[in-house]
């Protein structure tokens, strides 16, 4: 009697498992529907495998391109000493040298990545120089102002520093007077003038003005360089421009003062703003 039982039950288990398996199975699809219907939206997880922790982004190629980033523009007050060489210029300045102060407008016109630049400016200096002579009452007068277009390149060894070279040309009006009691006389030339120089250039980091992004990064600049200008001569030839301050002036003729040359090497600094 127990012998018989035995496999009987045994196989009575075997096939409610079975049946058990077989329900788990046919429900499992149902289950995993009603709980992607319950929750709209929610991705089915993908496992992928984590990036590699050593691999390195590709480098960019170095190319040259047109940029608009901040610091390409740039406002400068400037000043240059002049060491004139013809003997001329010095008797009609008074002095060995010359000094000038003016303004001038930067542009970083062409970027190589961040190791090079190309840059335009345009600049003006005015200079003036007056001499006197206590025992004729003469006072001699010169007069200069320089504009000029220069293009620069430099190289940036920090991103506050970058040694540069630079080359300038313009125009020039060298205005000489000679003024007394009796009679004023003057002449204005125009000349040629270029230049040949270079220098550092130092730059701080820059400051957004305003919490924008829209808003200036403002920064400081500076120029230190030296050089040698060739410019063209000039020769004045003082024309007499009777005083108003005397009824019966003296009669005056022309007075020619011969060849001035403006070719000197030169030193200037100057310092600005960057945005």
């Amino acid at each position: 009697m127990t012998t018989t039982k035995r496999p009987t039950m045994s196989a009575t288990c075997a096939t409610l498992l079975g049946l058990a398996l077989v329900g788990l199975a046919a429900t499992l699809p149902s289950t995993l529907a009603i709980a992607q219907t319950q929750a709209p939206g929610v991705a089915p997880f993908v496992y992928a495998p984590p990036p590699p922790y050593f691999e390195l982004p590709p480098a960019a190629p170095a190319t040259l391109t047109w940029t608009r980033d901040p610091g390409r523009f740039g406002v400068s007050l400037e000043t240059q000493t002049l060491w004139p060489q013809d003997g001329a210029a010095r008797r009609l300045a008074g002095k060995d040298t010359s000094t000038g102060g003016g303004l001038s407008v930067q542009w970083d016109a062409l970027r190589l990545e961040r190791l090079a630049t190309v840059s335009l400016d345009l600049s003006w200096l005015s200079s003036q120089t007056t001499t006197s002579q206590d025992f004729s009452g003469l006072e001699a007068k010169q007069k200069l102002n320089l504009l000029s277009l220069a293009i620069a390149a430099r190289h940036h060894l920090r991103p506050w520093l970058a040694p540069y070279v630079r080359i300038a040309g313009g125009i020039g009006w060298d205005n000489a007077s000679v003024n007394g009691a009796i009679a004023n006389l003057h002449d204005t030339r125009v000349f040629g003038q270029g230049s040949l120089g270079g220098g550092l250039f130092f730059q701080s980091p820059r400051l957004r003005l305003w919490n924008s992004p829209s808003a200036l990064n403002v920064g400081l600049m500076a120029h230190l360089e030296g050089g040698y200008v060739l410019g063209s001569s000039t020769e004045h030839v003082l024309e007499s421009a009777p005083s108003t301050a005397s009824s019966t002036p003296i009669p005056t003729s022309s007075v020619p003062l011969g060849k001035v040359g403006h070719s000197a090497p030169y030193l200037r600094l100057s310092g600005g703003i960057a945005f």
